[in-house]
């Protein structure tokens, strides 16, 4: 994780402690409130950037200084969250895009009226895990837009970091170069 991406992480659990208490806070009680770990000047600094975010404000000075989260940074929050509508039976649903929605209406619908799907007996007897493939080189070719995974060593295309051993790599007979 990146530095700046850590930053931010422990900006939003601040202020999702500030937002789950909604009242004035040490610094002391945000971090016990949020489970973090920082030095004391750290979560000042944060809480620091916050304010100048416009997503904080602070009250008092020196010791007796305590922030909260402004009701700016909660309306642009609430806005941000994406539409719910309640149906008639009670159940909530959220607006999906066009192409999930006929992913849902898919597996919503009865067994019944959905396509069979069955197994390919002679691919099950013939396969062997880790050597053979369901999909050809030109269905894996199509699906992954032309990006070949990386080689490791002695040309194994596996992923998995166990698979990096030598012996590992000849006993899975992924050993040979492609």
């Amino acid at each position: 994780m990146s530095k700046r991406s850590e930053i931010q992480l422990e900006k939003d659990q601040i202020l999702a402690a500030l937002a789950a208490e909604s009242r004035y806070m040490t610094p002391k009680e945000i971090m016990q409130s949020a489970g973090l770990t920082l030095k004391s000047h750290i979560v000042r600094d944060r809480l620091k950037e916050l304010i100048n975010e416009g997503n904080a404000s602070r009250k008092g000075a020196a010791k007796g200084t305590k922030y909260t989260i402004t009701k700016a940074y909660v309306t642009a929050a609430l806005s941000a969250r994406p539409k719910i509508k309640a149906e008639d039976r009670g159940q909530v649903t959220v607006q999906l895009p066009e192409s999930a929605q006929k992913i849902q209406e898919y597996v919503s619908a009865p067994l019944t009226s959905r396509h069979n799907v069955g197994y390919k007996r002679e691919f099950l007897d013939r396969y062997q895990p880790n050597r053979s493939s369901y999909l050809t080189a030109e269905e894996k070719e199509a699906r992954c837009g032309g990006q070949q995974r990386a080689r490791r060593p002695g040309g194994c295309r596996c992923t998995s970091a166990h698979a990096r051993s030598r012996a590992v790599r000849e006993s899975a007979g992924c050993g040979t170069r492609e």
